[in-house]
Parts: C-alpha cells; structure tokens; sequence
C-alpha cells in the first residue's frame, strides 16, 4: 500500500493507479460458480423429492419427471430452508474455514500470552530477591510475550479483513442473484414481490451477510477457547476456576 499512498499524498489517484482484482475475486466468477453449484443443489433436492414421492430408486427419476415437477408444483413440495446455506457451504466452506482458523490461532494467543506474563512476574520478583540471577530467562520471557502479541494482532487484522471481503462476496454474489431473478419473475410474483421488497432485500437483508462474514466466526471459536480457558484457569488456580 505505501507506494499507492505516496502517490495519493502526491496527486488525485485516477483508476490506473489501483491494482487489478484477481479475476476468482470477481463478481461474475464467483457469482457463476454459486449459481451452477445452486442449480446441482436444487435438481438434487427434486430428484430426492420425486424418488420419495414417487417410490422410485433416484436412478430412475427421468427429465421428464422433473419437467412435470415444475409443471405442476405439487402443494406438499417445498425447498429446504437450509438450501442456500448448504450450497454456500459447498463453494465457499474451505475459503471460510481459513478464515475461522486466523481467529482461533490468534484467541490461542491469547490464552496462551497470560502464562508468559506469569512467569515473567515470577522471574522479576526472583530477580528482585537475589540480583545476581542470570537474565536470560527474563529477556526470553519477554521476547516470548512481545512475539505472542504481535502474532495475535497480526492474525485478527488478517482475520478481519478475510471475514470482511468475505461478507462482501456473498452479498454482492446474492445481490446479483436476486437481481436476475427479478427479471423472470411471473405476473403472479411481480404482484408478491414489487420492487420496493426486492430492493429492501438487496438493501436491507442481504447487508447481513456481510456482517456475519466478520462475526460468525466468533461464535464458531468462542466454545473451543472458553473450554480452553477453563481448562488453564483449572490447572493454575484450581476447581475454583470452575466459578
């Protein structure tokens, strides 16, 4: 970034300065891989469907039996609601499990950087009782919670920045689906859904994934470091830390 902002000091940026976005970052790729993904997802639930309504092994289920399907929209069919979140899972769950362990390692930082301090406390209080004890220790002590710190940090920045472009790919990628979907919509969904809805879910609704690419992985680490804090407390000060 210095060199873009020595410029930017300088003179007004103009768009030549910026670097190119990496064409798997993109809207359109990304969007793509969703879509095509979404689509094996929604085949694969309708041939469960129609195996299970039907009586007949998956293997069996025709195309024309999926034309039908959509022809005739039976009452008792309905999609899952977990259907976009498996299908986010799918494309995206390696990306985001990265993600998820830049915040665990640097809470295990956290946890961890109490007992370096520990042991620096009791070497200064050694030190303090008898001077002439080698300073080794102390300056590996520090060195050790200088090194631990600067991980931890250097970890939630990446953690958060990842998080945060993150959430920022699947709301523009839902964005563009909803978009496109408006366009083949039906006399009768054009009545259910007018554009003012449509344009509150891409506004309103869909700015929550962007949030909860930053957030969610706390709560997916927060079990794993209080258990682990639990565990130290247990171990250093007792049963007591169980309180």
């Amino acid at each position: 970034l210095l060199p873009l902002l020595f410029k930017g000091y300088k003179r007004r940026l103009v768009d030549e300065d910026l670097w190119y976005m990496d064409e798997t970052d993109s809207v359109n790729y990304s969007y793509n891989t969703f879509i095509e993904r979404f689509k094996l997802d929604v085949q694969n639930y309708k041939i469960k469907f129609l195996s299970k309504k039907l009586n007949k092994p998956i293997t069996d289920i025709t195309d024309y039996d999926l034309i039908e399907l959509d022809k005739n929209s039976p009452e008792d069919f309905e999609y899952p609601n977990t259907l976009l979140f498996k299908t986010l899972v799918h494309v995206y769950g390696f990306e985001y499990a990265t993600t998820i362990l830049l915040r665990l390692f640097a809470d295990l930082f956290t946890c961890f950087t109490p007992l370096l301090s520990k042991e620096l406390i009791k070497f200064v209080e050694e030190k303090a009782t008898f001077p002439n004890t080698s300073l080794g220790k102390g300056v590996g002590y520090a060195v050790g919670c200088s090194i631990f710190v600067f991980f931890r940090s250097f970890l939630l920045a990446h953690y958060f920045n990842a998080g945060g472009f993150f959430g920022i790919k699947m709301k523009n990628i839902l964005i563009k689906a909803v978009y496109d979907k408006s366009f083949k919509l039906s006399r009768q969904s054009h009545h259910d859904y007018p554009p003012g809805k449509i344009t509150s879910i891409m506004g309103t609704d869909l700015a929550r994934f962007e949030i909860s690419g930053t957030f969610f992985g706390n709560i997916l680490v927060f079990p794993i470091t209080l258990a682990l804090t639990i565990i130290l407390l247990c171990i250093n000060i007792g049963a007591v830390g169980l309180i």
